[in-house]
């Protein structure tokens, strides 16, 4: 699995491998420019970040705002939230 900022068109991310867990996969951001919104550009980069972390046998944190727009994307990728304070998913 790669690594570090990963790109898919006009959406972004950063990946980084836990400091504290063994085989997990921390997703620290993930970003569309405003005006490329609504395109599908997230749900491309999410759909491809979760089919490698599969293929390599990772789990996949995530650290989201408390955003609930936010949460709820995640669950639609199929994240469930496992602790509120502070959000990880």
């Amino acid at each position: 699995m790669k690594l570090g900022n990963r790109i898919l068109g006009p959406a972004t991310c950063n990946l980084s491998e836990s400091a504290v867990m063994a085989g997990v996969i921390e997703l620290s951001s993930l970003e569309v420019p405003e005006w490329h919104r609504k395109k599908g550009a997230a749900n491309k980069l999410m759909d491809t970040i979760c089919e490698e972390a599969d293929e390599h046998r990772k789990v996949l944190m995530l650290k989201p705002a408390e955003d609930e727009w936010l949460v709820k994307w995640y669950e639609s990728h199929g994240f469930e939230k496992i602790q509120d304070a502070p959000v990880i998913m």
